[in-house]
Formats: structure tokens, sequence, C-alpha cells
């Protein structure tokens, strides 16, 4: 026993560095009697693995129970032996990864020379588990039609996803693209091999892998166990296929072209596209029974043209280049090595690199082309893993990896001025000219590791321990980021062009190495789990898990797991679950926090007036606008000082067209203003563009603060369900999923006057600047009942098909919390500051009706057909008008007061993806397979943006129309060839 704390404690301090202990191992259990019902114990069971023939062995106790732990994903044969019994041969037995199986013998007494096969394969279902699970096997990955072959699209065919279409195209939407069970997407933890697969500083995942690399996916959205955390949402577990003894491979080409696609737009052809993505895969054995490799290449080259709205104005498309076409290269290599150390070591070792060039992608639905970014991203990961098994009893999983990736946007490049541009008269707006923020490079690193040890004590308990460590590294350097809100009618913009009313805003860098982001973050994570059989039909799991975290100033992060799963009959699951998930620390929501390691920018607001007061239609307090409104007459100053309506006006030519030099114009409009008897904030002459301004960038506090105490994000949620086996191979199931979201993170004024709106009031409590601080304000709550169906292959298909009711609600304005410099560090600051139950509604997350079907079929003649259907309802959206500053703090909404957050709902989706395959095989191990695939096959035009446009208080002529749809129709042909 000393050798073994030796073993285990010297193994912890090699593995020091960050980790994040999961598992994909497979775990077989169960009961060995006689034909009376009598138990049998010193039976030898064995579990062979099919494709690599390594075996797994232990004995039954005095019980006659027996457990099997380590067993990887795959296809094994059971053989069970004992003397004076007849011997028993189970076959086809598929273990998918987190399976805790099982399965019962009964023995009959003769020669242990005599065999008696059973009927093969694993329970259809998992007596044993008490979570929200759904696994997508190999067959289904390996036949069903994605759209764009990435393997994170098989989310979508799993219970409770969410996908908000109107979110931003760039970082920001990975919260709102694939959320699970109302969690932000960006919360879910995504491993692959049971390894940390998270990119910490954007969300979502960091390392890409081809679909043909990938064996099993299983998404886990409640109820998961203590050895599973950094992540409040699910737990996308992903494990590659490794080599067999078999040489075993394929190669494949995809291509696309707009020549066989449809157009969903009345009038417009389809948009521009073509698409090849091609490579293959090989695995096999180095040596027999001992050691395997496997390795896949996969390049993809796509230029494909953007849909824009129809509603763009001569007065912009004029100077658009509508030929600068999105342009994809991707290029994703993998390989892994496994080997057979000894009867009780396993070793894996995996290196994975990746290359993504993206050029000319737009900023959001509503950018032109002159708003597009380029980048480049490298990536690689790398890792180790040693299992050893002690005993029969005691198991000991050991890993270490490391991960690091380079990005660069718009390096380079010299950026001119960015534009958002809101017309007041039909409520549309648009982005041209460099997104905010769009010069950036990011250094990442993170080394991950883990111990866990698995124990089990007796035939009732099956125990875990584990500790990690976390590291990450993010080093970054960031462009200036000023962006120009012009707010103004078509006619005004028609005449005046750029030179319009105005509000430039963002983020200004004074002082050398401000631009600069040095984010660094630890944590330790310890954790026990046990699941206890208490009885055959009845098994009840529990957990604790502790999570330290350096940038999180409470440290009281414990989050209890509790599970039960109880079969009151064969064909019957009921299962109930409990837990506190808590978040990982996102480094990219503080990138704008100083103290937390992030730049140091100043905050650049102003009210800039080229052509003074005839343009500027928002009547914020103390603007010029609203001195215009308040006296009926937009040309005050240009009577006062007699110059011709609508002249544009500049601190160059100001003394041409008045007589007074630029300081002492601004002296004189001052003075005149003063008379006027009205609150106004001072003009003079901005610097930066020559206009003539009001700045109110001394209203803010150059620094976003860090609220104390800093709260880590968490939930709270419960699940309860049963499944009911209809068939050896149906089964059907509801479940109940209810979640609290606390401590959302996000950005707040503290410290604002609750009459601040009001004129000539102070604007903060403490007579100084507005300060932002970025905490744990929000909060949100999620219910859904979810009806799954899933028949697993037999009988040449299978399907699944689930429906989601769900509603879920929250007060954060902005969902996607927010990267870089544009964002703040956290996304748009509430309404109202002082009152954040103002923005309670319709969460962004929220799709009341998800109904998603998949399947596969083989027909005769070696066709295979297989498609994915899904409908959804609306996505919920918010109005959109006049800006107005509800609190006083020098920020605008565009909602309009007389509406509520996200109170209206889109168009509903209705999408159909359909694949047909002609396999022709020869030579008996050789096959080749033409396809042809259809997505969006019934061209609907689905909802990427819907028109929200508020006018003179009251919803627009196209309010909740489809302003810019997905693609239409999109045929692909392929061609793969598998050995």
């Amino acid at each position: 026993m000393a050798r073994l704390l030796s073993t285990i404690f010297i193994n912890i301090l090699l593995f020091i560095s960050y980790s994040s202990a999961q598992t994909t191992e497979a775990r077989v259990t169960g009961q060995i009697t006689d034909q009376m019902g009598k138990v049998v114990a010193q039976a030898r069971v064995a579990l062979t693995n099919l494709n690599t023939n390594v075996v797994r062995e232990t004995e039954t106790n005095e019980e006659g129970i027996y457990h099997l732990a380590g067993l990887q994903p795959g296809i094994y044969r059971a053989n069970v032996a004992k003397e004076g019994f007849k011997g028993i041969v189970k076959g086809d037995i598929e273990l998918q990864v987190q399976d805790q199986v099982s399965i019962n013998f009964a023995m009959e007494v003769g020669s242990v020379a005599q065999t008696v096969t059973v009927e093969g394969g694993a329970p259809l279902l998992d007596t044993s588990e008490a979570t929200v699970k759904q696994v997508i096997d190999s067959r289904t990955i390996d036949a069903i039609p994605l759209n764009g072959r990435n393997y994170l699209d098989l989310i979508r065919l799993t219970p409770g996803v969410a996908v908000n279409t109107q979110a931003r195209s760039d970082f920001t939407n990975r919260d709102t693209n694939g959320a699970i069970m109302g969690e932000r997407a960006g919360n879910t933890g995504y491993l692959i091999d049971g390894l940390d697969n998270n990119d910490n500083f954007h969300g979502g995942v960091f390392q890409a892998f081809t679909q043909d690399a990938i064996q099993e996916f299983a998404v886990t959205a409640t109820g998961y166990k203590a050895e599973f955390g950094n992540g409040s949402g699910a737990i996308v577990n992903v494990v590659s296929k490794s080599g067999s003894n078999d040489i075993h491979g394929d190669a494949f080409l995809f291509a696309r072209n707009n020549a066989l696609d449809s157009s969903n737009v009345t009038g417009q052809d389809p948009p521009e596209l073509s698409r090849y993505d091609y490579g293959g895969t090989i695995g096999g054995p180095i040596r027999r029974d001992k050691s395997w490799f496997f390795a896949s290449l996969e390049s993809v080259r796509e230029n494909r043209g953007s849909l824009f709205p129809a509603d763009v104005p001569a007065s912009l498309s004029d100077n658009e280049d509508f030929s600068r076409i999105p342009e994809t290269r991707d290029f994703r290599a993998f390989g892994k090595y496994t080997q057979r150390i000894s009867s009780a070591n396993d070793l894996r070792v995996s290196l994975s690199w990746t290359r993504a060039k993206l050029e000319n992608q737009l900023f959001d639905q509503i950018s032109l082309p002159s708003a597009s970014l380029n980048n480049i991203t490298k990536s690689w990961l790398g890792s180790v893993a040693l299992t050893t098994v002690f005993s029969s009893r005691l198991m000991l999983d050991s890993s270490f990896a490391a991960r690091s990736q380079a990005y660069g946007q718009n390096q380079g490049t010299a950026l001119g001025t960015g534009y958002e541009i809101l017309f007041l008269d039909d409520g549309t707006s648009f982005n041209f000219g460099p997104p905010p923020g769009s010069i950036q490079s990011l250094d990442q690193k993170y080394f991950t590791a883990r111990e866990v040890l698995s124990w089990f004590p007796s035939g009732h308990h099956s125990t875990k321990f584990g500790v990690e460590y976390a590291r990450t590294m993010v080093d970054g350097a960031n462009g200036q980021d000023i962006q120009s809100v012009i707010a103004t009618i078509h006619p005004f913009f028609d005449l005046y062009g750029t030179d319009s009313f105005q509000i430039p805003q963002g983020v200004a860098f004074l002082n050398p190495g401000d631009n600069l982001s040095k984010l660094r973050n630890h944590g330790i994570t310890l954790f026990a789990q046990d699941d206890w059989l208490v009885v055959p039909s009845l098994t009840l799991s529990g957990g604790v898990r502790y999570d330290y975290d350096s940038k999180f100033d409470v440290k009281k992060n414990v989050s209890p797991r509790l599970g039960v799963a109880w079969s009151p009959d064969s064909k019957t699951v009921i299962r109930a679950s409990w837990g506190l998930f808590f978040d990982r620390y996102r480094l990219g929501i503080a990138q704008a926090v100083p103290e937390l390691g992030g730049f140091n920018g100043t905050t650049i607001v102003e009210l800039d007036y080229p052509r003074l007061a005839n343009d500027a239609l928002i009547p914020l307090g103390g603007s010029l606008g609203a001195i215009a409104a308040s006296t009926g007459d937009p040309d005050f100053l240009n009577t006062h000082f007699s110059i011709p309506s609508g002249s544009l006006v500049t601190q160059g030519n100001i003394q041409s067209l008045t007589g007074l030099a630029p300081a002492d114009f601004v002296a004189a409009a001052n003075s005149y203003l003063a008379t006027l008897g009205t609150s106004f904030i001072p003009v003079d002459f901005s610097p930066a563009t020559g206009y003539l301004r009001q700045n109110i960038t001394g209203s803010f506090e150059d620094q976003i603060r860090v609220a104390h105490p800093f709260h880590t994000p968490y939930n709270s949620t419960v699940s309860v369900g049963v499944q009911r086996q209809i068939t050896p191979n149906l089964s059907l199931s509801v479940s109940y999923v209810g979640r609290s979201i606390r401590n959302i993170l996000g950005v707040r004024i503290t410290n604002l006057s609750p009459d601040a709106a009001a004129a000539g009031t102070p604007i903060t409590t403490d007579g100084g600047p507005v300060q932002r601080s970025y905490g744990p304000w929000y909060d949100g709550k999620y219910n859904a009942m979810v009806f799954t169906v899933n028949k697993r292959f037999s009988r040449r298909f299978q399907f699944q098909a689930n429906y989601t009711y769900s509603k879920s609600t929250d007060d954060l304005l902005n969902s996607n919390l927010g990267l870089g410099v544009g964002t703040q560090g956290g996304g748009s600051v509430p309404t109202d500051n002082n009152n954040l139950e103002l923005d309670r509604g319709n969460s962004d997350l929220s799709i009341p009706h998800v109904f998603v079907a998949s399947g596969v079929y083989d027909l005769p003649l070696g066709f295979r057909l297989s498609s994915v259907f899904q409908a959804t309802s609306g996505v919920y959206f918010s109005a959109s008008g006049t800006p107005n500053d509800v609190d006083g703090d020098g920020i605008s909404s565009t909602r309009p007061p007389e509406t509520k957050r996200n109170e209206f709902r889109g168009p509903a989706s209705v999408n159909l993806d359909l694949r047909i395959e002609k396999n022709f095989r020869f030579a008996e191990r050789y096959s080749l397979s033409p396809l042809v695939e259809f997505f969006n096959l019934t061209n609907q035009a689905n909802p990427s943006l819907v028109n929200n446009a508020w006018i003179s208080g009251a919803p627009g002529p196209e309010f909740g129309q489809v302003r810019v749809p997905l693609p239409g129709r999109e045929v692909q042909f392929g061609l793969r060839f598998t050995f």
C-alpha cells in the first residue's frame, strides 16, 4: 500500500500544470448467478476489444458481482468461465463514451469446455445513470449530412439546444450559437479524449477536428458528476478514432458550386459559392495486439458570397465593392498512437495541428463588404495519457496536455474610420468601414493535466477521487478602436454622407503599452464521487467538487452533485439529479479590465456636428439636438453666426465662414448657448475629426473596475425523467429540467445617480465620473420539458427524435458576453443601471419550441439514405427605434420605452438536410461511395436577421419579417474511398 501511495504522489507531482479531470472510458458491471438464482463467486469475466484484442479481466466477488473499468469505447466480446459451469460468450457489446453498463449472466451447470452463446448487444437502457445524456455513435457521425462537415454541429441533434442566428457572426456568437439548456454556449465544457478542449478566451472549442476522425460524440446536458466541471453548461465529450489490428482508412472529396444551388430571395441569384473539402484517414497496427496508430488530414477551400439586406440604400451601396467574397482556407492534421505496455498499463499519445485563414469575413449580418475582417489562426494540441490498473478494484488515470494558439486579425493593415449608421426614418441600420477593434493579435497557451483514482471497494460502490491544477496564459495586442455612430434620415444622408451628425465612441490607447493584454490564470480542483448500488434496481450517486480560481476572489466554490436511478422493472428507468455547476474563468470577457490583466484603454465619447444642429435629430440631454428640439429651430446656430443652413463646418473652414478663429468661435458659441436658458454641454472642435463637438468623455471612468466580491457564475440545476424500453431497440423518454442561473458576468455603472436623467442634476452619487464595474450582476431562469425517441440500429435503420418545450428569461441586455476592444469587456451596460429589472425578459437564448429528428436507413443494393430535420419557433428580439438615454448615463438605448426586452418573436425555421449514398464494394475490403447531399432541401427562407424597426411609436411596415435569410438550397457532391 505504501508503494501505491508513493506512485500516486509522484504522478501528481509530475503532472502539476493544468488539468481537467474528465473521462471517456466505459464501465461494465453485473452479477453472475446460476440457473437457481444463487450467486457465483470467483467466476472469471473477460471483455475483449474486437478491434485491438485488448482484454480486461476480473473475477466476481462473494456476492457474484464484477466490475470492469477503463474500457475504451468500441465493440467487445464477453467471456464468462467457472469450473463446473458451461462457459458463456456474448458478442457485439457496443460500449459508448462514459457508458455505465450492467450485464448479468446466468450460468448453466456443465463442463467449462462447453460454451453457451447468448444474444449479443449491450442493454438499451442504462439503469445506473441519472444524467440527461445523448451519445451520437460512429454510424451516425459517418452517415449524417453535416453542413460544412463540422463535427460540432452534432450538438444540434441533442435536446435543449438553441441557436440564435441573429447573434453576431464573429467570435462573440459563441455564447448564442448552440446554447444548451438555457446556459450560454461559451459555458459548455468541450473535451477531446477526456482532455480539455476549451478556448478559455473566446469561449467555445479550441481545436477543430475532421469529421472522419471522430468515433463518438456525447453531450451530457445536465446532472453530470463531480468529475466533470470547468463549465456551467453542458459537457461535450468527444472520442477520436484509434488504430486497430487491421489497416483501415478512407479518402474523401466533397464539392459545391452555386451553379447547383437555389435562391430563396425573389429576383436574386444564389450567392457565389465554390467549396472543396478533401482529405483522408488511415489507422492500423504497428505491432499487432500491442501498439496502433491513427492519422487524419483535411483541407477546406471555400469562397462563399454573402446575403445582404435588400434595403441597402444607393448612398451606401455605390461606395461598396460587392465583389469582395469571404474566403476560407483551413487545414487540419491529427495523429494518435496507442500502446498496450502491459496487461496493467495502456498509453495514448496524440497531436493535432490546424491552420484557419479567413479573409473578407463580415462583422455581422448588417455589415457591408467594407466592414470585413481578415484573420489567421494557428493551433496545436498535444496530449499523453496513461491508464494503470493496479487490481480489479483500483485504477489510476494520469494525463498531460499542452496546447497553443496564435491568432492575428488585420495585421499590418492601415484602417480608416468605421461607421454604424441608423436611419431614423425607416429603422434600418448598417455597418461600413473597419469594425471596432479590428486589429488584434493573441497568443494563447494552456497546460493541462490530471490524476484520477478509481476504486471499487465492494460490489456495491464505484468511487473516484481526482486532483486538478490549471494554468492559462494569454498575451495580446489591440489596435485603436473608434467607431462613429451616425443617426440620421435618408434625405440628410443623401445630402451629407459621412459628414452627418455622429457619435464617435470607443477606446483609445494614449500611453505606450496601454494596448497590451497579459492575462494569467490558474486553478486547483479536488473532487470525490461514489456510485452506490443500493439494490440491483436502485443506484444512488453523490459527489462533491471544489474549484479554486485565482481570478475569482470568492474561494468557496463547492459544488455538490446528487443523482438517483431507479428501475421499477426491467424496461423502465426513473432518473433524478441535482447539483451546483460553477463556470470556468473566461479570459476574453476580462480583456478590457486592467485589474485582471487587460488593456488600459481610455474611453472616447463625443457628439460631433459637421452641419451644426441642422441634422442633430436625437435630443440627448444637454446636446445641441436637444436645444434645437426645444427651440423648434435646427438652424439656431447657423442663424446666429450667419452660416448658410446645411454648410459643412470644421475647424479648418470656420474662419472663412464666420471671420472668427476657431478658439474665438468656440468662446462665442458657448457664450451664446449660455443665454438660451437651458443646460448644455460646452462645445469645442474635435482634434480627431475637426468637427464641432460636445465632449462627454470626461463623464466616464477610463478603467473598467472589478466588482468585489467577485463571485463565480454558477447554476443550480434539477432534472427528473423517465425512460421506457418499448422494444429491444426502441425507447421513449420524458424529462423535466429546471435551472437557476446566478452571477452572470457583465458591466454595470455602480455610482449612477437615480436622478441623473433629470436636466441640471449631478450624474453620479459621488460627483466623479461614472464608474463601469465588471461583476456578477445578472441572473436568469430556464425550465424545459424534453421528449425523446431513440431507435438504435437494427433491421437496416436507426433514428433519433426529440422535442423541447422551454422558457428562458434573464436580465442581461447582451447575451454575448463580449470580446475585444469594442465590447468593453462584457457587452452593453443595462438600459437602466439603477433598475436591472427593466431588462428582465425573454433570453436571447430562448427558443420555446425545438424539434429535431435524424436517421440512417440502409436500403437494398448498397444505397443509404440519411437526413436531419429541424423545426423551431422564432427567436425573440427587441424593437429598435430612436435612441434614448433612459437613466442619464450618456449611453442610449434604441429599445422604445413602451416595449419590453425581447418582447417579440421572429418567424419560425424549418430545415431538412438529406444525403443519398451508393456503396460499391470490391475485393472484399474496399468500397467506393459516391454521394449527393442537399442542405435546406425545401429552400426555406429561414431567418438570419429579422426586421425590428420601430418607427414613430409603432412597428414598421416590415416589422418581424425576414430581413436577411440563411442560405437557400445548396447541393454537395462527394466521393469516398474506404479500405
